[in-house]
């Protein structure tokens, strides 16, 4: 029998919405620490950054 998989997840993993050179040039790396700024993220996720923010305070982003 052939294994079934999930659409949504095979087609995340096959295509990105956002270049991966793109992340990579938010991403900072601060005494030894890689960081990435709230309004970089906001940017990548389309939010205003204070909506990134109220956000983060309810729970965690994935």
């Amino acid at each position: 029998m052939a294994k079934r998989t999930d659409p949504k997840k095979e087609a995340t993993a096959t295509t990105l919405p956002v270049p991966v050179e793109m992340i990579e040039r938010r991403i900072h790396l601060i005494r030894g620490h890689k960081i990435m700024l709230d309004s970089d993220l906001a940017a990548l996720y389309q939010v205003p950054t204070k909506s990134l923010n109220l956000a983060e305070k309810s729970g965690p982003i994935p």
